[in-house]
This record gives C-alpha cells, sequence and structure tokens, in this order.
C-alpha cells in the first residue's frame, strides 16, 4: 500500500516521483495524457500539411508578405504549448513568446466530473481543447489563410475517430490506454475554426482552429480491494428469484472483465 488514496487516476501516478520530473522541473509528467494529445495532434497537422520546401503548407507560406511571421514557413506546427488547465489567453500569448509559428496548445477545458463507472470503479470525465493558431487575425489574409483552419480542426479530430494514431507518429501506434496517455476513452465534440479569442475579456483576436474532446481517466483500485493485493479486474453476480415458499437460483447470472487497466 502505497500513501496515496489512489496508485493511478487516468495518467498521473501517485505519490508523484520526483525521479520523474524532467530536468527542465516542470510539472509535465503529472499529467502524460496532455503530452500524448499535443504530439499526436502535432502529427496530424504536419502530415495532412505537409513539411518542407515541397509540401502544401509551403506552396501557401511562400507567397506571404516578406515580413509575415508565416513567410516561407515549412512547419506547420512550430511551437507546441502543453498549458494545463486555462488555455491560451491572450495575455500570455503577448507576454510569452512564441519561438516559430504556428501555435499548438492543447488543454483540459473546464471541470473533470467524477463518475462511476462499476461497483469498485470509479473515472473523471474531462473536456479538452486543442487549438492551432496562426498568429494575430489580419481580415486581408482570409481569402487566403482562412480554409485552412477548417481543415485543421477536422484532422485533429479524425485522428481521434482513427482510434487515437496516426501513420507520422510513434509508427502508427494507439496513443491511449496503458503506459501512453491512459485514456480509457476519447470522443470528438465539436471543432471551430475563424477569428478568435480565448477568454471573455480579450479584445485581439487570433487565427485558430480548435477542436474539443471528452475522454474518461479511470481510477486505479486501492490495493485492498484485491484480496491477494493489486487491483479488482473482475465481477460476477448471482441474483435468486423467488418467496418463502419457492427460491428459483440463478435466475441472473453475470460475469465481466472492469475497463481499462
Amino acid at each position: 500500500m502505497t500513501d496515496s488514496l489512489w496508485q493511478r487516476v487516468g495518467g498521473t501516478e501517485l505519490p508523484l516521483d520526483a525521479a520523474r520530473i524532467t530536468g527542465a522541473a516542470t510539472f509535465e509528467p503529472a499529467d502524460p495524457a496532455l503530452a500524448v494529445l499535443a504530439e499526436l495532434f502535432a502529427a496530424a497537422l504536419r502530415g495532412e500539411l505537409g513539411t518542407g520546401t515541397t509540401s502544401a503548407w509551403y506552396a501557401v507560406t511562400s507567397s506571404l508578405p516578406d515580413k509575415h511571421r508565416l513567410n516561407c514557413s515549412e512547419n506547420p506546427v512550430g511551437t507546441i504549448w502543453r498549458v494545463g488547465q486555462d488555455g491560451p489567453a491572450g495575455a500570455l500569448l503577448r507576454q510569452v513568446k512564441v519561438g516559430t509559428w504556428p501555435l499548438l496548445c492543447v488543454w483540459r477545458t473546464g471541470d473533470g466530473e467524477w463518475e462511476q463507472i462499476t461497483f469498485t470503479r470509479a473515472g473523471v470525465r474531462q473536456k479538452w481543447t486543442a487549438a492551432w493558431i496562426l498568429g494575430d487575425y489580419e481580415a486581408d489574409l482570409a481569402l487566403k489563410l482562412g480554409p485552412v483552419l477548417t481543415l485543421a480542426g477536422k484532422a485533429m479530430g479524425a485522428v481521434i475517430v482513427n482510434g487515437g494514431r496516426h501513420p507520422g507518429y510513434d509508427s502508427d501506434t494507439q496513443q491511449f490506454g496503458e503506459a501512453r496517455g491512459w485514456l480509457s476513452t476519447i470522443r470528438p465534440v465539436s471543432f471551430g475554426a475563424g477569428a478568435a479569442s480565448f477568454s471573455d475579456d480579450e479584445e485581439t483576436r487570433f487565427w485558430s482552429a480548435s477542436s474539443v474532446f471528452e475522454s474518461l481517466e479511470l481510477i486505479r483500485d486501492l490495493d485492498e480491494f484485491d484480496n491477494e493485493g493489486g487491483e479488482t479486474t473482475s465481477l460476477g453476480v448471482t441474483a435468486n428469484c423467488g418467496d418463502g415458499e419457492e427460491l428459483v437460483p440463478a435466475m441472473v447470472v453475470g460475469d465481466g472483465d472492469f475497463p481499462g487497466t
């Protein structure tokens, strides 16, 4: 038995092991699903728009004005931000220098909701947002840049529909489940494209494609739930029916494995 209430909530291992903290001393290892989603969406955008000087992406960016931030860009994802819970508010975008545009941001949206899955298993249902941001909105470039935003929103959703995998990332390996993103389920909810602000009080607008997803992260059971130590993995149910004069045994019998790990 550890000192924690649970051994794992989704991909979050408890207690947090100092050895998992990177040399950059960030808390990113506390939320591996965030990193998985960011890298997966980046691979999708790069794969569908291409990279390098022979790509569809470069065919447009090479025609942009000389001083434009995307002029001759060869990579449709220049920088990735895993911004935790709050999203890329305009203040963050203005105060933290983006190394190379475009910017891909992924974050948890709103509150996570506790949900009972089985008798001994609970989980957290959570929405996520991924936003692909080209930079400040410029009305004069709407005809040139606008259509690609819809494509990007659809591409990020397609990765999830395809089972959480993309041919351009990790040998087309599924990125959810045990030892990866630790998401039990994830589904696309919606996508949007156009001029967006990331806070209700923001006047600055940015070129953005966004996709919203919903996931379920399972809680790993306490050790004492299993007499042998470890995790409960299955459940059997038998219901007897009748009254005091006659009892019909085993009218309802059920066996099943618990989802997840």
